[in-house]
């Protein structure tokens, strides 16, 4: 069968399409309809493709709330090791300043604990009234030039027993002699700062002798050292040195 050529208008088929669509030709309601529905089905989907994405819903930032947290706590830990360190730092070095200190004035660190085992008389022969202790201050500190001061310990055991000038390793200083119920003894020094080599104001030291615990510590007018036995504690005696600055 040989196909029909378009410029010829004397073909039976164009002349059928040409009088079907001048009497207004329907097609079927069958194929109408399915027209519509892939028409509509069409429609439909370039209208859901170029309408814009609608934003979601806000969900709760749990995973960021988390991170943060995390990484906070990270930070606080890196930070308190840091302080850790420093501290062992810090520590060591004092140590070691401490430990030069005692070697630049080992002599009179150990003479003072020589000395505090000799019972020397007290200045003052009543030493348990305001008044007595007062005058003992005065006396000291005008005997030996330098500012001494004279607590009571009667809050940790001791009772004031006696107040004298001394000389230790030539410097001429003051001492106070505390005494507890049991025997125990603690003596306070006030030397002048020239007596010791290498000090600074603020320098604190501690040293154990034979039988004796020796701590001081540097202040601006004088140095003040305590005696005690060789197993008080160490912290206990700088509290108890603190009561002796002016």
């Amino acid at each position: 069968m040989s196909e029909p050529t378009t410029d010829n208008f004397d073909d039976p088929a164009l002349k059928g399409l040409l009088k079907r669509a001048s009497e207004n030709h329907r097609a079927s309601d069958e194929l109408r309809l399915r027209a519509e529905r892939i028409l509509s089905g069409e429609v439909a989907g370039m209208i859901t493709q170029s309408q814009p994405a609608q934003p979601q819903p806000a969900q709760p930032a749990r995973r960021s709330t988390g991170r943060s947290a995390m990484l906070a706590i990270a930070a606080l830990l890196v930070f308190g090791v840091g302080v850790w360190i420093a501290n062992i730092v810090l520590h060591r070095m004092d140590l070691a300043h401490q430990a030069q200190y005692v070697a630049d004035n080992r002599t009179i660190i150990e003479k003072m604990g020589a000395d505090s085992l000799a019972r020397p008389s007290s200045i003052v022969s009543e030493l348990t009234t305001a008044e007595a202790t007062q005058q003992l201050s005065q006396q000291l500190t005008r005997l030996s030039e330098l500012e001494v001061r004279v607590p009571k310990l009667d809050d940790v055991g001791y009772e004031l027993n006696a107040g004298s000038i001394v000389t230790v390793n030539n410097a001429r200083c003051a001492r106070l002699d505390y005494l507890s119920k049991d025997g125990k003894t603690i003596t306070v020094y006030t030397l002048p700062t020239s007596a010791f080599q290498k000090v600074d104001a603020g320098d604190i030291y501690s040293h154990q002798t034979d039988d004796r615990l020796v701590a001081g510590h540097v202040g601006e007018d004088a140095v003040r050292c305590i005696v005690t036995e060789r197993n008080f504690n160490v912290q206990q005696a700088f509290g108890l040195l603190e009561r002796f600055k002016r």
